[in-house]
């Protein structure tokens, strides 16, 4: 199992959206670093007038303003040598759509470590201190226990789908990864994880079709396969929902598919050789979901229609 599967694209991330420091020159130092170089009263002379910011307790940033980057250093020298970036911060690190700019880092440290929270700075002391992922000298925490770190504290379950959906849709950690940082974390606030970890099993790729999935199974509308393959014409396909002895397949048209013409044009065409070897297409839109039950009613229809003409 490899947590971490797109090594280049996270270095591309680090690179082009938080500014690197020359290695001979750190932007970020400790106290102790510091005062190799200069004398304790040269340190506060040059945070009072604002030539260094003092990011931490013993923490100072030699070059302010601070960037994304310098922040994420800030927090892992805070911690300590053992310490671990998760939550929001690893995630952005990792360059996740779904995941704002975090307004706070979350550092994990030994169960026994005498670290506090400073500032945005959030410490959380830990029995359970994962190994860490470097890179750029950040020490980042596996994806499926930054995702659990980080969805615990979400108030929608949207949200929770849409991050739970990119970890597994994006490879960086399967299901199973995250059913273990589940059953092993605090209970509070884990029905949105375990819900969403419950329809991304079932093979929702999208919060749009996380919905669905649970409409139609919760209305008692089963026989369906979600993510399932069909092989027409020598291609391969992914439908979104498949009933297969029926050839029937139900498309959730997200918009984050279908937004330039060249999807439109191979969502067509995919949609002409269904067609063309006996499958039965229907589009769905996410908005349509807001009603549960003309949505359910329409689809129950659809599939009753297809079934008597079968007949």
């Amino acid at each position: 199992m490899t947590a971490i599967r797109d090594d280049a694209n996270l270095l591309a991330w680090l690179d082009e959206v938080l500014p690197l420091p020359a290695l001979d020159d750190p932007r970020v130092v400790t106290r102790g670093e510091a005062l190799r170089d200069v004398g304790a009263a040269a340190i506060r002379y040059r945070c009072r007038v604002g030539t260094w910011l003092r990011m931490a307790p013993s923490v100072y940033l030699v070059d302010p303003p601070a960037t994304p980057f310098d922040r994420l250093q800030a927090a892992a020298r805070h911690g300590g040598a053992s310490s671990v970036l998760s939550g929001p911060a690893a995630l952005a690190a990792l360059g996740f759509r779904t995941i704002r700019p975090p307004r706070r880092e979350l550092v994990l440290v030994p169960a026994d470590s005498g670290v506090e929270s400073w500032g945005r700075i959030q410490v959380r002391r830990t029995a359970r201190l994962p190994g860490a992922h470097h890179r750029h000298g950040l020490p980042l925490a596996p994806v499926a226990r930054a995702v659990a770190d980080y969805v615990l504290s979400m108030p929608r379950l949207d949200q929770v789908q849409a991050t739970v959906a990119e970890a597994v849709q994006r490879r960086f950690c399967t299901v199973a990864d995250l059913a273990r940082e589940l059953e092993a974390g605090p209970r509070g606030g884990s029905h949105r994880f375990r819900e969403a970890l419950r329809d991304v099993g079932y093979g929702a790729r999208s919060v749009p079709e996380a919905t669905a999935g649970r409409l139609l199974r919760g209305a008692g509308v089963g026989g369906f396969v979600q993510n399932g393959e069909v092989q027409v014409a020598g291609r391969l396909f992914v439908a979104d929902f498949l009933w297969a002895e029926l050839r029937a397949v139900l498309e959730i048209d997200s918009t984050e598919h279908h937004l330039s013409p060249e999807d439109h044009a191979a969502t067509l065409e995919r949609d002409q050789l269904l067609q063309a070897a006996g499958y039965v297409v229907m589009h769905v839109k996410p908005s349509q979901l807001r009603d549960p039950g003309r949505f359910v009613r329409l689809v129950r229809d659809w599939l009753s229609a297809i079934a008597r003409r079968g007949t």
